[in-house]
């Protein structure tokens, strides 16, 4: 199967994904794995997609975050449809944020172009960012104390990675990861990473590519 395919099922999970519940009050939610419908695709490969995989609390601004937005790098897995083998691995990204009229939109990356990983120290991974999208809430809502109207949006795209790639991201001691966007970038430090977001990779690991 061409790779422009596997883009095209990433940038369809990743709408899945948004409508999962990753921008909730009180944080991303449990970190769930789920397998694609494909009784309507030809090849009947099987992928296997995973959703609240935040990477950290911190902020593109710098702050913390309290509740379920921010960056987030879901495993993807494409197997055989007798799934004794491996065809795919890929990284469904997306940074989940807003724009307000009063103070702009400060966590906005803009369009994601690159994810680079650096791993204890040693010369970086960097992947292109595939079939970037921006999608902007069909209805803003608004403030009424800051008197300001405000529109969540969800900035989105796929990073294709070998099987050998994902394990060393994965066991990684020291894990920096640095995602760039038309807007702005921000690096998440060994110390920024949530140890959530390390323990999912090698859940979905086990559980798919290996």
């Amino acid at each position: 199967m061409k790779k422009v395919t596997f883009i095209i099922v990433a940038l369809f999970l990743s709408g899945c994904a948004a409508t999962q519940g990753q921008g909730g009050l009180f944080g991303p939610g449990e970190f769930t794995i789920t397998q694609a419908d494909n009784r309507f695709e030809e090849s009947k490969n099987i992928t296997y997609y995973s959703s609240n995989n935040r990477i950290s609390t911190k902020s593109v601004a710098g702050g913390t975050h309290i509740d379920g937005k921010g960056v987030f790098l879901n495993p993807v897995a494409v197997r055989s449809s007798d799934n004794s083998s491996l065809i795919s691995v890929l990284f469904d990204i997306y940074n989940m944020t807003q724009f307000d009229t009063a103070y702009g939109g400060p966590n906005r990356l803009g369009i994601l172009s690159k994810v680079s990983f650096v791993v204890d120290g040693q010369s970086p991974i960097v992947k292109e960012v595939e079939g970037p999208n921006s999608d902007w809430a069909d209805v803003p809502y608004y403030n009424s104390v800051s008197r300001s109207a405000s529109s969540d949006i969800i900035e989105s795209g796929a990073i294709f990675l070998t099987k050998s790639e994902y394990e060393k991201i994965m066991n990684a001691s020291s894990l920096a990861v640095k995602v760039s966007g038309s807007e702005r970038s921000v690096i998440y430090e060994p110390s920024d990473i949530t140890p959530d977001f390390m323990a999912n990779l090698k859940t979905f690991y086990v559980a798919h590519i290996k």
